[in-house]
């Protein structure tokens, strides 16, 4: 098929995959305007009609010999043996000055287009370089503690960290090689995106997965910017070698089940059965003793209010659907 010389506008529509929903991105391929999609949710979900619609411009690029070797994610034979875990977590320590300066706009500067001041001038260099050493390592083991319980009190901040590191940081990252026209930069950028956000899926937790997914769309976003850029080379290869999923949401729903019976007091035995008081009354007060520990000592009068809220929201569901076996006028709190 030969190109037309003249840019090309293409809406593409967005699609729901998942849960919480979230937006994979349909690409445009270049010059031959063919269609991929990376699927990171679960499950997928009917398009709505009135999902919002982006509009990207693509312009002519024959296709390089060295096509075979532009890719999104690396080839297995590129993988070196290590943590990549480790690689990921250690980047902060040594720039304690940049955290306080640079970090807090992390954020909103991800949100500016290339060329911007802005975007220049935010330093990211020395991080980029150590996520792209993370990005062709084979394995990432987070080492939480699962073993341990309860297992709801497994602390995740780094995984809201990858999220600024990898989704935020690098979407600047990959803006400054596209002000630059360094396409080639502005590619591997978006590998060490997707790859970073693969590491983040390899962890057993729903927390993890949506994050990854998350990390994968932005990661989708800066392709979008570098293959509606004018002078981007032809990428339909590289985007047609994108696997069909990063992450492990079989194996994360099935962990989150044990999570919660591993994580609700007295539940050994397995989770309380429906109609037995004394047994989820007991497990509601050890659980509200332990949560509000964290913040100051337990109080009897704190606890008191709190299972009145939740009782008055229990009764207020019911009221609206009620189970058939349930009498909620004579029901006890309980």
């Amino acid at each position: 098929m030969t190109p037309s010389p003249q840019s090309q506008s293409m809406s593409i529509s967005n699609r729901t995959f998942g849960v919480p929903k979230r937006r994979p991105k349909v690409l445009a391929l270049m010059a031959q305007m063919a269609f991929g999609t990376l699927f990171l949710g679960v499950f997928s979900a009917a398009q709505a009609d009135d999902q919002p619609v982006v509009t990207l411009t693509i312009h002519p690029a024959r296709i390089e010999d060295s096509a075979s070797h532009q890719r999104l994610l690396p080839a297995d034979p590129d993988l070196k043996r290590g943590n990549a875990a480790v690689v990921l977590l250690r980047m902060p320590w040594e720039q304690q000055r940049w955290m306080q300066e640079w970090f807090p706009k992390i954020r909103d500067v991800s949100q500016l287009p290339p060329g911007n001041a802005q975007v220049a001038e935010f330093p990211f260099d020395r991080f980029a370089g150590e996520m792209r050493r993370a990005a062709y390592l084979r394995d990432a083991d987070w080492n939480y503690p699962v073993d341990d319980e309860p297992l709801d009190e497994i602390l995740l901040p780094d995984v809201q960290g990858m999220r600024s590191f990898v989704g935020f940081g690098m979407s600047i990252w990959v803006n400054q090689r596209i002000a630059a026209a360094d396409f080639h930069g502005a590619r591997e950028g978006v590998l060490v995106q997707l790859a970073c956000a693969r590491h983040v899926g390899r962890a057993q937790f729903v927390v993890n997965q949506l994050v990854a997914a998350a990390i994968a769309d932005q990661g989708l976003n800066s392709l979008e910017r570098v293959i509606g850029t004018n002078g981007s080379p032809n990428l339909h290869h590289a985007i047609q070698l994108l696997p069909a999923g990063l992450g492990r949401g079989i194996e994360a729903v099935q962990w989150n089940s044990v999570i919660e019976e591993r994580s609700l007091p007295n539940a050994h035995g397995g989770i309380p059965k429906a109609g037995d008081d004394a047994s989820w009354t007991r497990a509601l007060d050890h659980w509200l003793e332990r949560w509000l520990s964290y913040d100051e000592a337990p109080s009897p009068t704190k606890s008191a209010a709190i299972r009145s809220r939740i009782v008055a929201a229990a009764r207020e569901a019911f009221a609206k659907e009620a189970p058939p076996d349930l009498d909620l006028a004579s029901a006890s709190d309980d």
